[in-house]
């Protein structure tokens, strides 16, 4: 902990062996690198191993140089196994990728995993890219992502299952092919994600069964949420007994599961 790192193509390479007692714990170091293509940090598991823990906490990362260099890379692929992951409260500022799993690691066998509390600025490619129905329990919260490029992902976690996703702030996107978060297939409870200075068309990207557009399609547990990023005002027509009607308007917040299924929640706005 506490190194100051300067244009190396790996600043700092963590593996974790076959001990799941084992906790690795990289803090308070700062990394800044211009060399092509590097790894601000590199996190993995020994081959085939059953490690425990990995902490990567208060870290400084800036990556300015060209080609596709990442602040903080996860390299835990299919065969690796680990505990528990934390990614936490680091500033990463990275030209093309953030904080990501590498490809392939869609089923990376991380039974806790949380990614908690950063800074990602100035990504052109994922801000944070976790893709993949990963094992386990993963959390992607109150991270701020701001200043991204035109064409980039702020949040990546499409086909994440028991996913949480609550309280991150994505700002500041121009024009271009990106959007703030995709979500396409994704699994879990998303609440309270805020987007500013983001067009609201470029807030979801579309895909195919977007949890925080459309009515959520997998069982959930009771109390789960799901926000609705593309809230319209409606109206609803209400009949009493008395044949008399009543337009009620309301926008909906999103859906939270009961003991039965999902079910909308409205917020009224008023009567037409």
């Amino acid at each position: 902990e506490s190194n100051i790192i300067q244009d190396c193509y790996a600043g700092i390479s963590v593996v974790a062996f076959g001990d799941t007692n084992s906790r690795t714990t990289v803090r308070h170091n700062q990394i800044v690198s211009s060399v092509a293509s590097a790894y601000g940090m590199r996190l993995t598991v020994a081959d085939d191993e059953n490690a425990g823990s990995i902490e990567a906490t208060d870290n400084y990362v800036v990556m300015s140089g060209t080609g596709t260099p990442s602040g903080i890379y996860c390299d835990i692929g299919t065969g690796y196994s680990l505990r528990h992951l934390s990614i936490s409260r680091n500033f990463v500022d990275c030209v093309y990728n953030g904080i990501d799993l590498r490809s392939g690691g869609a089923s990376a066998d991380i039974r806790f995993c949380h990614i908690d509390d950063n800074t990602v600025i100035n990504a052109s490619f994922v801000g944070i890219d976790w893709r993949g129905s990963q094992t386990g329990w993963l959390s992607i919260s109150r991270n701020n992502i701001r200043d991204l490029g035109g064409d980039a992902y702020g949040i990546d976690c499409s086909s994440s299952y028991n996913l949480a996703m609550c309280g991150n702030s994505v700002q500041n996107q121009p024009a271009g092919a990106g959007c703030a978060i995709y979500t396409s297939g994704a699994r879990g409870v998303f609440e309270g994600n805020t987007f500013q200075s983001i067009s609201s068309a470029r807030v979801l990207a579309s895909g195919a069964n977007d949890p925080m557009i459309e009515l959520p399609t997998w069982t959930g547990a009771r109390g789960d949420f799901v926000q609705d990023v593309n809230p319209i005002e409606a109206t609803q027509v209400l009949t009493d007994s008395a044949t008399h009607t009543t337009n009620l308007k309301y926008i909906r917040r999103g859906w939270i599961c009961d003991n039965v299924g999902w079910k909308e929640v409205r917020t009224p706005t008023g009567s037409a």
